[in-house]
Formats: C-alpha cells, sequence, structure tokens
C-alpha cells in the first residue's frame, strides 16, 4: 500500500509518501508546497495543482491528512461563520481525521 500524507496549511502544505508492506516502511518521496509568495486568490488553485501532480506521480492507495489545529477562541469563532457550518455539514475535518486515524500516520 502507498499512503500520501498531507500536513495542510493555508501558507504551505507538508506531504509524504510512503510504502507500507507487511510491517515495513519505506520513505518514497516528502516535501512542502509553499504557496506563501501567490495571492490568496491563487493559493487553492496552485494547492490542486500540486496535488494532482503528487498524485499522478506516485499513485497513492491511501490519504491521510492531518487534523486542522484550531485554537479554542478560533473555534468558537468560526462557528459563528456560514463557511463552517458547510464544512461542518460536509464533515470536514471529521471524516479526513477519522480516515487518518486509520492510516499509518
Amino acid at each position: 500500500m502507498r499512503v500520501l500524507g498531507l500536513d495542510p496549511g493555508s501558507r504551505r502544505t507538508g506531504f509524504g509518501v510512503i510504502d507500507c508492506c507487511g510491517g515495513k516502511l519505506t520513505v518514497v518521496a516528502h516535501g512542502c508546497l509553499n504557496v506563501a509568495a501567490a495571492a490568496p486568490t491563487a493559493r487553492l488553485r496552485i494547492l490542486f495543482e500540486g496535488l494532482q501532480a503528487l498524485v499522478s506521480e506516485h499513485h497513492p492507495t491511501e490519504v491521510a491528512v492531518e487534523r486542522v489545529f484550531v485554537s479554542r477562541a478560533d473555534h468558537a469563532r468560526a462557528h459563528s461563520t456560514e463557511g463552517t457550518s458547510t464544512r461542518t455539514h460536509l464533515g470536514w475535518p471529521r471524516a479526513a481525521a477519522r480516515h487518518a486515524s486509520r492510516s499509518a500516520f
């Protein structure tokens, strides 16, 4: 099994690709998609294209996404916004975190 692990961020998204065979883990690739220099409106497009390239190059069978850290004050403030409400209804980040907890990460 090949796993692509992602550590999301608005300016940098870390990634690692590992092969899992039996009890042996082998590092295939690791790095960072750095979008800090891009305009905020371009960051999602650049991340999307970078992730597409990683998937095309490494062909992972599983993807694990680290749960996004939100402080308590930010979390309370975020729940009052429409965007967070939509995100919660879609099951993000809970679904990704649930999947990540079952993976090798």
